[in-house]
């Protein structure tokens, strides 16, 4: 959890390339430790994704987004799900792609 809140820090203080290495930790002792179907590996699935997106890493950050969107579909958590569509039409947005980003918006 403490790679993960000094990731979000760095994200939320506009400092992406310094968020990514403790989120990629963070990910990986996920992984280990809950698997690839769970909520907390999808949460950290999705803050990577968020990071790589900031900067423009994008094609590194879809599949990342749309694994977290498709747990928090999955085991039906509203609040995790609207925020992964959200970050997936940021990351379409950012990327020039206006109809995946449609998609995704929250209505």
């Amino acid at each position: 959890m403490t790679k993960i809140d000094l990731g979000h820090l760095y994200l939320h203080r506009n400092r992406p390339a310094e968020a990514e290495a403790p989120l990629r930790d963070a990910l990986r002792i996920q992984q280990t430790l809950y698997g690839s179907r769970d909520a907390c590996t999808a949460d950290g699935q999705r803050s990577l994704g968020i990071c790589l997106t900031a900067l423009d890493r994008y094609a590194e950050a879809e599949p990342l987004l749309q694994a977290s969107l498709a747990v928090f579909q999955d085991q039906q958590k509203p609040g995790p799900t609207r925020q992964s569509r959200q970050a997936l039409a940021r990351l379409y947005a950012a990327w020039g792609k206006p109809a995946q980003a449609a998609a995704y918006q929250i209505q």
